[in-house]
């Protein structure tokens, strides 16, 4: 080990201690500490939207419509 709790730069991304660091197959997400808490209410305000128009499309809506209605898919 060289050093820990430090800054490092990926491909012109810039990491800092404290930055949330999301990874899964289709790729990695950073979110810097100082948008943290509006970078997750607003993700969470998406899901909860998804959610429903999950539910629309299951009782039988069509995608589209269910777009218009909640301006999310």
């Amino acid at each position: 080990m060289v050093d820990y709790r430090c800054e490092v730069e990926i491909s012109a991304v810039r990491v800092r201690p404290g930055d949330l660091v999301f990874a899964d197959i289709d790729g990695v997400l950073i979110v810097p500490r100082e948008r943290e808490g509006d970078i997750v209410v607003a993700a969470l305000q998406k899901a909860r939207g998804e959610k429903l128009v999950r539910k629309e499309i299951e009782a039988g809506a069509t995608a589209s419509a269910a777009f218009r209605k909640y301006g999310v898919l």
